[in-house]
């Protein structure tokens, strides 16, 4: 996939993100569709690193591993919110208790941020 292309599905899928975290937790489903795009962000981030990256990376390595890869190699930054971030997506494919998903809203609340760093470090390596 083309990086323009890529980058350009991010940045909307972190609007729609930022645009649920801005629905009040008293709503119904708040906390549901929240999780539900940080796992759609979480994916073609993943996807994005693959894409800017794929020289280094062997595709066929899950988005965990890739991620992982990702901070090993220093091309994203900030190894404590992006290791929040790879749990809480671990997690919210599994959030059948009330408490587990208000967990994984709270981290993706606090630590949304990095999807943001994310795709101004990939639009730095996009020629205009």
């Amino acid at each position: 996939m083309e990086k323009t292309v890529i980058l350009n599905q991010l940045s909307r899928s972190y609007q729609k993100l930022l645009e649920a975290l801005e629905t009040p937790i008293s709503q119904p489903l708040a906390i549901d569709g929240t999780i539900r795009r940080f796992e759609c962000t979480y994916e073609i981030a993943c996807e994005t690193i693959i894409t800017f990256y794929k020289e280094c990376l062997n595709a066929r390595k899950s988005h965990n591993k890739c991620l992982r890869e990702a901070l090993k190699q220093g091309w994203i930054t900030d190894h404590e919110v992006w290791s929040a971030l790879i749990e809480s997506k671990s997690h919210a494919s599994f959030a059948y208790s009330e408490q587990l998903a208000k967990d994984v809203y709270d981290t993706i609340k606090k630590s949304h941020h990095a999807f943001d760093h994310l795709i101004t470090t990939c639009r730095g390596l996009t020629p205009q």
